[in-house]
């Protein structure tokens, strides 16, 4: 220890070392925890997010599905009674707004429009035609539920067979129903920063969701910065990305993790710091007890020197003073 402590810049370069490799290692170690804590807790927010858009699918098909299985739709298919319709879509009224839908399409076997009913509040670029006969050629007849594209803007839209209540009867046409996707809706909760439609393609991912109503979601999430942006893939029947969601939100656990684990570091690097310190006095004191020892100890011997060689000399005086007087 005294070798040690007597190179003062040897100690100090090793005690530098240490504490670099230690906070380097325990900063690592650590984080990777509040990383992977952090992937699992988006992770749950985003199937939180899918379960809206499920939860929102279910509510379109419910109400489609009433509808298309109801007795006066099944006859009007086929007499296309106005009746029906000024009872279910009187002017000025808000039917569609009240049942959260922004179009309902009644179409018949052959795909030919017995009517359709718009949102008022529903604006596009193109007429409503173009619309029908675009969303109807996108949809995929084996789905009933999906998220559908026109204009660069995306539709959960929902089909169901009109027959009788009971369900008998031969399918007279088809119901489609379906509102615009509201990014602002998606997150109501505010659980994220930001959440927007995107439309590049990326295909690397590495996690995946499910869903009730739609295909597999493929997940790509980064951490950069202060975000943590994760990129959601949705997939048509035939695997081909259909609609993509970037959202981002903050790296709150990530960062707090980080600031735990500095003020952890800081305190055990203190504490060793104080260790080292007291460890370094006790020692200088060890050292000074020691010196002050070997002084008197020193100065006892040089002492007992000085009075064995007094001795020495009163001998030999006296020895002296005894041969003079014998000869006399």
């Amino acid at each position: 220890m005294k070798t040690i402590f007597k190179n003062r810049y040897l100690v100090l370069i090793i005690f530098i070392l240490y504490l670099l490799t230690f906070n380097i290692l325990s900063y690592n170690y650590f984080l990777e925890d509040f990383k992977n804590l952090e992937i699992k807790e988006n992770k749950k927010n985003l199937s939180s997010l899918i379960n809206k858009i499920d939860n929102k699918l279910e509510n379109i098909y419910n109400i489609t599905n009433d509808y298309a299985k109801w007795d006066k739709t099944y006859d009007f298919i086929l007499t296309k009674d106005k009746q029906y319709i000024y009872d279910l879509f009187r002017s000025n009224s808000n039917t569609l707004a009240d049942l959260g839908l922004d179009f309902m399409i009644f179409q018949n076997l052959n795909y030919e429009t017995i009517y359709s009913n718009f949102n008022k509040n529903f604006e596009l670029k193109k007429n409503n035609n173009e619309f029908i006969t675009q969303i109807i050629q996108e949809y995929n007849k084996e789905e009933h539920a999906t998220i559908l594209t026109f204009e660069n803007r995306y539709f959960y839209t929902v089909k169901a067979s009109i027959l009788k209540s009971d369900s008998t009867g031969k399918i007279r046409g088809y119901l489609f129903a379906g509102k615009e996707v509201s990014v602002k809706e998606l997150d109501s909760a505010a659980i994220f920063d930001k959440i927007k439609i995107n439309p590049k393609e990326e295909k690397k991912f590495n996690d995946s969701l499910n869903s009730r109503y739609l295909h597999k979601i493929d997940i790509f999430a980064t951490l950069k910065d202060k975000d943590i942006n994760s990129y959601l893939y949705f997939y048509n029947h035939n695997k081909q990305i259909k609609f993509s969601l970037k959202v981002s939100q903050k790296k709150e656990i990530y960062i707090k993790g980080q600031k735990q684990i500095l003020i952890f570091n800081t305190i055990i690097s203190s504490l060793f710091i104080v260790l080292l310190y007291i460890l370094y006095i006790h020692t200088s004191y060890q050292e000074k007890l020691k010196k002050e020892l070997h002084e008197k100890v020193k100065e006892e011997i040089d002492k007992q020197r000085k009075q064995e060689q007094l001795l020495i000399q009163q001998s030999k005086l006296a020895a002296m003073g005894e041969m003079i007087g014998n000869i006399a």
